[in-house]
């Protein structure tokens, strides 16, 4: 939908080279009006929530509709990858800000996400320090097991 492709231009746009400050962060705040005006309309969009919790974290601005974006996410697109691994990213980045219930909900969404796109999982794992959340016991996938034992050193499951 037109609004949907306003915001995700807007977002875009945000994160070029040279955008930066205020000229980024009202790029961003357009495109996240834009999503929430797309999400009126289409709320059952997985998508639409993932660029709105996109959007919400390069704000920095984990509110409550940071946590409905997330929720929302995961309830509309539970085996869509890149949904899945927005609210991967964002709860990863964010996790110290997170309730347990959506701590919960990263947890599942991160071992689905280890079903789908592994590689990409554990490389968000790697990056925001969260090898808790992927290197588990009984993780019945031997890629898994060589990437925690051997890219994590030390790391007790």
């Amino acid at each position: 939908d037109y609004l949907d492709l306003a915001g995700h231009l807007q977002e875009l746009r945000a994160n070029q080279a040279g955008v930066v400050g205020s000229e980024r962060e009202a790029l961003l705040e357009s495109a996240a009006a834009n999503y929430r005006a797309s999400l009126i309309q289409r709320p059952r969009w997985p998508y639409g929530w993932a660029r709105l919790l996109a959007v919400k974290d390069q704000l920095g601005q984990i509110d409550a509709e940071f946590k409905t974006a997330m929720s929302r996410a995961a309830q509309t697109g539970p085996w869509e990858p890149r949904v899945q691994l927005q609210i991967i990213r964002s709860g990863m980045r964010y996790w110290d800000r997170l309730s347990r219930p959506e701590r919960e909900l990263l947890r599942e969404k991160t071992a689905d996400g280890l079903k789908m796109r592994p590689r990409e999982v554990f490389q968000l794992a790697r990056r925001f320090s969260r090898p808790d959340l992927v290197c588990l016991d009984g993780v019945d996938q031997p890629q898994i097991e060589r990437w925690c034992t051997g890219v994590l050193p030390g790391w007790n499951s």
